[in-house]
């Protein structure tokens, strides 16, 4: 960006003596690169950032010049901190000198986002580890800011002076997510700012962490995306040195999505909107829960079709493990069998139905007798055993289907 008016009329009036000026800089993330930027005529490298124009806020600063420089709009997340010193006193070709007070935001870009050197005043920009950085030329005033942002937990200082509609809320019976409230409200922040309902759900939210979970968050908003035709969004993110597993939505496009896994029997988004931990609240939050609990505790509703084209795959397997004699097929149509089985009996008994892990922790609240009379001869390989107990529980559910059944 060009001189300001302003600054061009204190040089005149000093001359190229040392200038203090306030300023803002810009430390863009995407999980563990930072963005950093050359400028024409130099080997060095440093953050986009410039001086605060009179009477601007520095929030608001800092999402011009990154948008004056590099072309894209960011994402303004926390205040990384203030930064001043002979490291920030700069001499410029012309003999102008100049000793900046710099705030150091915290920023990110849309996922995608192309570079485009829009003022003409960078000639390069490239994302680099931090280890990476350690051997780049660089200005040396930015290895403090780079240093707190990667090692500083923070504040999402700026969420709610930029989103006064939304509130960070505790709710006491999810204290153990507390710990991760304030990276997920810098995460928003940085990521998904229009989201006005957050809630953090998963082992985060129960207080059940282990070394390789991640946090599993859903946003509802209605302004959540730049396109208003998108309504809803997966997406994987890594940030702070955590893995954020979001389910984004519109108002509309939570509906349409929870209805959706309701009629599938199962519906995980409505799961973590009245199991989770919220972190952010408009006011709508309780509402939506209680619309949603009702439709959780009534269970799912298992017509006579789908019944009966369940019970017809679980025959058809059944006698294809019965005649199944190569172990590693044995053990595939034992372990989709067991899949089939489970669910069949959680929706006979209108409990809503589950993969993965989620499967057998279903069927064990259900009945953890009949879970382990399936599970031990199913765990110990003994498949024809493992086979009658399946058709003791298709007995159960209505029969076999075979003969006469169309699909």
């Amino acid at each position: 960006m060009p001189i300001s008016s302003y600054v061009k009329s204190l040089r005149a009036r000093i001359g190229r003596d040392l200038l203090l000026l306030p300023a803002v800089t810009a430390v863009i993330r995407d999980g563990d690169r930072l963005l950093l930027a050359r400028q024409h005529g130099s080997d060095m490298w440093g953050l986009v950032g410039g001086g605060i124009e009179p009477g601007e806020e520095p929030a608001d600063a800092v999402a011009r010049e990154v948008l004056e420089e590099i072309g894209v709009q960011p994402a303004v997340g926390r205040v990384i901190g203030a930064y001043g010193g002979e490291d920030l006193v700069v001499e410029y070709a012309n003999g102008d000198r100049v000793g900046y007070t710099t705030i150091a935001f915290e920023c990110a870009l849309p996922p995608g986002a192309p570079i485009e050197f829009v003022d003409g005043e960078l000639a390069e920009a490239r994302w680099f580890t931090l280890a990476e950085i350690g051997s780049l030329p660089r200005h040396p005033g930015i290895d403090r800011m780079l240093r707190d942002a990667v090692g500083s937990a923070g504040a999402a200082a700026n969420a709610s002076r930029r989103h006064p509609e939304r509130s960070l809320v505790t709710h006491p019976d999810h204290a153990d997510a507390d710990g991760y409230s304030d990276i997920t409200e810098r995460f928003i922040t940085a990521f998904y700012p229009g989201a006005t309902i957050a809630v953090v759900a998963g082992s985060t939210a129960r207080g059940e962490r282990t070394v390789t979970s991640d946090i599993d968050l859903l946003l509802i908003g209605d302004t959540l995306f730049e396109d208003a035709e998108t309504t809803s969004a997966a997406a994987t993110h890594a940030f702070d040195d955590e893995i954020f597993e979001v389910f984004a939505y519109t108002p509309s496009g939570f509906t349409e999505w929870a209805e959706r896994d309701v009629s599938r029997h199962r519906p995980v988004i409505v799961h973590m909107l009245v199991e989770g931990a919220a972190v952010l609240d408009d006011g709508r939050l309780d509402g939506l829960r209680r619309e949603w609990r009702a439709v959780l505790e009534a269970g799912p509703f298992l017509t006579a079709e789908d019944s009966a084209f369940r019970r017809y795959v679980i025959t058809d397997l059944l006698d294809d493990l019965r005649d199944a004699i190569d172990p590693l097929e044995r053990r595939a149509v034992a372990s989709a069998l067991f899949e089939r089985i489970a669910e069949l009996m959680l929706l006979s008994d209108h409990r809503w139905i589950a993969t993965g892990k989620w499967l057998p922790r279903r069927l064990r609240a259900l009945s953890a007798s009949r879970a382990d009379r399936l599970a031990t001869p199913f765990l110990e390989d003994d498949y024809d055993t493992f086979a009658d107990r399946v058709e003791a529980e298709l007995e159960r559910a209505g029969g076999r289907v075979q003969a006469g059944f169309v699909r």
